[in-house]
């Protein structure tokens, strides 16, 4: 089996500017038409909404998230104890999950995916900032949310024995947080 190595043109599909790309990268924003391009699943640089969060603070530096809606449907069984009533309030109505994007240990993402999940930020657009590299394609996020579901369930207070749900993911924006 040999592997092959395809070189892609770091160039803005808007404007043709160079990207400076680091590796592992997978998102930036121009430096000369300010777009958001995304290296998709077929290796191709596309144009992306990137939006950023206002922040009454002087910050140099954000902290990359994939935001989206998730709707679940859950059915899960256990062998004491039963809070599936509180299950069911916490996602009766689609929730917004906020993955960092940026590299951390998968442990402390879902800590704070399930932190963000439960007390949500309002979300208003600010002025573009510098940003840590974005490393997490929009393209995995179902598996970590599928985690974060997983985390969230195991974490009641009843001894679960049995977990089975459907996802359903609106298209995922790349926000920048202020650091």
């Amino acid at each position: 089996m040999s592997l092959s190595i395809s070189l892609i043109p770091m160039y803005c599909p808007k404007c043709g500017y160079p990207i400076k790309a680091q590796i592992e990268e997978i998102a930036w924003i121009c430096s000369q038409c300010l777009e958001g391009v995304l290296l998709n699943n077929e290796n191709q640089l596309v144009l992306t909404k990137i939006q950023f969060q206002q922040s009454g603070l002087d910050v140099s530096e954000g902290f990359p998230y994939w935001v989206t809606t998730v709707k679940v449907s859950l059915n899960r069984e256990t062998l004491r104890g039963n809070l599936s009533d509180e299950m069911l309030q916490f996602w009766q109505n689609p929730r917004t999950v906020f993955v960092p994007a940026f590299e951390m240990e998968l442990e402390e993402m879902l800590q704070r995916a399930e932190a963000l999940i439960k007390n949500p930020p309002i979300l208003f657009t600010g002025p573009v900032i510098a940003f840590k590299p974005v490393v997490l394609s929009p393209f995995d996020l179902k598996a970590y949310i599928e985690f974060l579901v997983m985390q969230i369930e195991a974490g009641r207070q009843d001894d679960l024995k049995q977990l089975t749900f459907e996802l359903q993911l609106d298209e995922p924006a790349l926000w920048i947080f202020p650091g």
